[in-house]
Parts: C-alpha cells; sequence; structure tokens
C-alpha cells in the first residue's frame, strides 16, 4: 500500500491501525454480525457481480456506492471500525472539471468520504479497505482472485476432504485445543483468533504426521520435509494455491518432461 505501511505487529496485540490520523480497530470474533456486514461490503470481488471492463476499470468505492449501492452499509461500518458518530462520516459527490452533467459518466466523477472532518478520496478507500481486511485476516489480493470455476473446484475439494468447517466449528475446535470454554476466547480479534487456530491445527498434524512417519506407516519422498504436506497458512498463500498445480507436477502427472 503506497503511501501507508501496515503494521502486523499491532494486530497481534489487537491494536488500531492509524491513517490520516483516525484509527480503525480491529473487530473481535464476538462481534461476527458486523464482520458480516464487512465481508457483505468491502469482500465482494468486482469479478463477482460483472466483469465488464468499466466495472473492472472503476475504483471500489465507485463500486460499493454505485452497483452494490452499499453507502449506508459502509457509514455503519466506519462508525462502528473507527468509533465515530454515524453523524460525523459523511460521502460526497463532486464532478471533475468539464463534465457534461447531461451526459455523466463514472469517471467524471470523484467520491470522497469525510470521517470526523478528516477527507479519505478514493484512493485512500483502498487503503482503508486492505486495512479492513487485514486486521479481519483478508486481503484485497484475496477477495479480487475470485474466479467462479476455481471457486467450483475449491469447494468441491474442501467438502470431499472434510475441510469446509464452518467458523463455529473452528470455534469449539480451537476451545478443544486450547482447553478453553467459548467465552474463553470471545475477546479475540479475527486476526488473533485464526493466528491460533492454524498454528494448533499444524501442531497436531505435526504430531500425526511424526507419528506416522516414525511407525513407518507413511514414507516422504526424498529431499521433501513433511511440512509440505501440510496445509498452507492462509495468510501466506493464494485464494487457489491448494488446487493448482505447478508445472513441474502437471508434466510428472501426464508422464512428460518439460522442454
Amino acid at each position: 500500500m503506497k503511501n501507508f505501511e501496515y503494521n502486523e505487529a499491532l494486530d497481534f496485540e489487537k491494536l488500531p491501525q492509524e491513517y490520516k490520523g483516525i484509527n480503525f480497530y480491529p473487530l473481535l470474533i464476538s462481534e461476527e454480525n458486523i464482520f458480516k456486514k464487512v465481508m457483505e461490503t468491502i469482500g465482494i470481488p468486482k469479478r463477482y457481480i460483472k466483469t465488464e471492463p468499466i466495472i473492472m476499470k472503476m475504483s471500489y468505492l465507485k463500486f460499493l456506492c454505485f452497483i452494490l449501492k452499499k453507502k449506508d452499509d459502509m457509514i455503519d461500518i466506519l462508525s462502528y471500525i473507527t468509533k465515530t458518530e454515524t453523524e460525523k462520516i459523511k460521502f460526497e459527490i463532486s464532478l471533475r472539471k468539464g463534465a457534461n452533467e447531461n451526459d455523466l459518466r463514472f469517471e467524471d466523477m470523484n467520491i470522497s468520504i469525510f470521517i470526523d472532518n478528516i477527507s479519505f478520496n478514493e484512493y485512500d478507500f483502498d487503503i482503508i479497505r486492505e486495512i479492513i481486511l487485514r486486521q479481519n485476516y483478508y486481503s484485497t489480493e484475496y477477495i479480487e482472485e475470485y474466479d467462479p470455476e476455481l471457486e467450483e473446484l475449491l469447494e468441491i475439494k474442501q467438502r470431499t476432504l472434510g475441510k469446509d468447517s464452518s467458523f463455529t466449528d473452528k470455534k469449539f475446535i480451537l476451545c478443544s485445543l486450547l482447553n478453553k470454554l467459548p467465552e474463553e476466547i470471545a475477546s479475540l480479534s479475527y486476526y488473533q483468533f485464526y493466528k491460533l487456530y492454524y498454528v494448533s491445527t499444524m501442531k497436531v498434524n505435526t504430531e500425526i504426521y511424526q507419528g506416522w512417519i516414525s511407525s513407518g506407516f507413511i514414507s516422504l519422498d526424498k529431499g521433501k520435509n513433511f511440512t509440505t504436506y501440510l496445509d498452507p497458512t492462509p495468510d501466506r498463500s493464494g485464494r487457489y494455491d491448494s488446487i493448482k498445480m505447478s508445472k513441474e507436477d502437471f508434466f510428472n502427472k501426464v508422464g512428460m518432461r518439460p522442454s
């Protein structure tokens, strides 16, 4: 993110990210209703709706206002995450110089958001979107990588492998692994929750694989470490990494050698 350096250490401590003097606070897993609204507002990839060039080229703020029509939801989200009264958050549309008011196009308009009298333009909103998503263990890159065909394949694989557990399932799994009650983890942020969840499940998988290797139940390909067989941590991988095949693997599968 140009002109803004995201500080992941703040997420570890459940502290807000600051941009242009405004604090953006992470959501807790007990705030699931707000999280759902966030994902239904800024977690929707453009190509999920339409792939026309005019849609793909417009800023996400324009996409949110004119295509998704989620301006009011965004005000509620910003109010909650920045701890600012809704009356102090407003959208403003201005026309570019020379625009024909009788034949307006998306590119003729500029949208600004004011939070407590501080102005954020369309580029600033891209940064705000990335901040909110990353605080909650997602990213714009992950969201915008969406592909309908690959998404269907991913869902099939997850169902086949039994990895389509719900967020509620994951909460109970983490409680079991940490020997905690649900109310004892309710104050975790989404970032903290997913970090703990994947580290804890990785630890269990590690112990299982080590036992299988020691007993001779499984063997590894020469030169490979068993951790290469485990699922990658989501924030360190692409949306479809688990179903994509490398060039080398493809040629091995079809019995050919790359030229």
